[in-house]
């Protein structure tokens, strides 16, 4: 069986190629299209001819997936699934007429029973986490149990993108999986979602063994450019007798510099200084809002500033550059709970402020803490865009000013002395357009010194992100 996977950004993605590996250990063909336009697509699913095509998606770009999906249909009757984060929280997406399965939570073995399915010409309704249509009517199977030794997945395959990308290929910068599921439970996530989705079906914070990380980094280095590992778990430090044996490892066999997503109440001195003696280069950490109450009431992310703060000085003293996680335009947020953000960042000395426009997603607890807010209206969740950095689909006091705040985070944080002007005037203007420029701008040079690429390498990844031909 041919299965063609179809996404419109040029990065690899981690779940198709943790997907490809168990179809390939199968004896299935997997592909990977990349294109935001359905033209630059139809030649690659011309030329491949898939029996299944995939699609993976986070709410807002299953609109791309949508609108590409019935253009598919339009012209053939190749079947078509989704999976992702869309997929699995928010699943009346299988009662839209271009998509003929949906897969929910992990997909290795649900992809693999289907494709078995398809292939024997087998009836799919009973496969678990799998839904789909069935004479009139919409089929939700419950899901299977967690996989529980992660060692027994294959390692992704990065071929199908590497092998056939040279622009990702190329790129020094490679992404890996020590672990999946987050202990938090946080209201803007959708984590509470997949505890309640799970809930006596196994663990859901695992991990592959130290051993199993390593050796397939080693695999990478050894066959692609390595200058930069990022690692993608939620919170890589959670589990501290895991993360100093894997460090101890990675100090000696690896010694390639790497990144991080670290939650502050992990940073214990012994935590960072191992961090640090191991080559990490760079840690996200989420502050998400300055104003503490909002922190722990609105979000549910119980971080006190004094954590953060700790942390952070921790972190500085053994030299790890710091990227924090903001979000500005909260239900409640005022101008002033909106300023302690940037204070707090300053405060901290922050070497990466990232910023975003907090997405009350369907589904979530942070969705209903809106809903029952009487005092502020909210746009249906089919409005939601790709992105959180453009608008808020809240409508409350000083949104216009605190929507031009995110625009110019990253200066008011790195260059204190405007913050004065930025809150006192600046934000108050009129200049949306203007405002949306500075954004980009700061944003690719964030994005351009945390990933440590060079000026043209960001440009050509720029170019590449806006345009999304699906060229090598």
């Amino acid at each position: 069986m041919k299965i063609l996977f179809l996404q419109n950004f040029w990065h690899e993605h981690l779940g198709t190629m943790y997907l490809s590996s168990v179809l390939k250990s199968k004896g299935h063909q997997v592909a990977v299209g990349i294109g935001r336009d359905y033209f630059y697509l139809k030649d690659k699913i011309k030329s491949f001819s898939p029996n299944l095509i995939g699609f993976s998606c986070t709410t807002g770009d299953h609109l791309w997936a949508l609108e590409v999906a019935s253009k598919i249909k339009a012209s053939s009757n190749i079947p078509i699934v989704f999976g992702g984060p869309h997929s699995t929280y928010t699943p009346d997406i299988i009662e839209n007429r271009n998509v003929d399965y949906a897969c929910v939570g992990e997909g290795e073995g649900v992809i693999a029973d289907l494709v078995t399915s398809l292939k024997n010409n087998e009836d799919p309704s009973a496969i678990p986490n799998l839904m789909l249509k069935k004479d009139g009517t919409y089929i939700r199977n419950s899901v299977r149990p967690l996989i529980n030794n992660l060692d027994d997945i294959p390692f992704p395959d990065r071929s199908i993108y590497y092998d056939n990308f040279k622009f990702i290929n190329d790129n020094p910068i490679k992404h890996f999986m020590a672990g999946r599921g987050c202990m938090f439970e946080c209201n803007y996530c959708y984590n509470h979602l997949w505890m309640d989705l799970y809930k006596g079906k196994g663990h859901v914070v695992r991990y592959h063994s130290p051993e199993y990380c390593i050796e397939e980094i080693l695999e990478v280095k050894k066959r692609y450019p390595l200058e930069l590992v990022v690692f993608e778990d939620d919170t890589f430090t959670a589990n501290k007798k895991w993360l100093m044996h894997f460090l101890e490892l990675y100090r000696s066999k690896v010694q390639v510099p790497f990144a991080c997503n670290v939650q502050a109440v992990t940073v214990t001195e012994e935590v960072a200084n191992s961090l640090g003696k191991a080559g990490c280069f760079r840690i996200n950490m989420g502050l998400e809002s300055g104003d503490e109450n909002l922190r722990y009431i609105v979000l549910n992310k119980k971080v006190s500033d004094e954590h953060i703060i700790k942390a952070a000085e921790r972190l500085h003293r053994n030299k790890i550059r710091i990227l924090t996680n903001n979000m500005l335009g909260l239900p409640g947020e005022t101008l002033e709970n909106a300023f302690k953000t940037v204070k707090l960042n300053i405060k901290i000395k922050t070497d990466y402020p990232w910023c975003s426009l907090l997405q009350p997603y369907p589904n979530t607890k942070i969705e209903e803490y809106v809903k029952n807010c009487k005092n502020i209206k909210m746009s249906e969740s089919k409005e939601f865009q790709h992105t959180f950095f453009k608008d808020s689909v809240l409508d409350q006091p000083n949104m216009k000013e605190i929507v031009n705040l995110q625009k110019l985070f990253y200066l008011a944080v790195k260059l204190p002395i405007l913050f004065p002007l930025i809150k006192g005037l600046l934000i108050k203007l009129p200049l949306k357009s203007v405002y949306n420029l500075i954004f980009l701008a700061t944003f690719a040079y964030r994005y351009m010194r945390c990933h440590r690429m060079s000026p043209m390498k960001m440009l050509v990844f720029s170019i590449r992100n806006s345009r999304l031909y699906s060229k090598t």
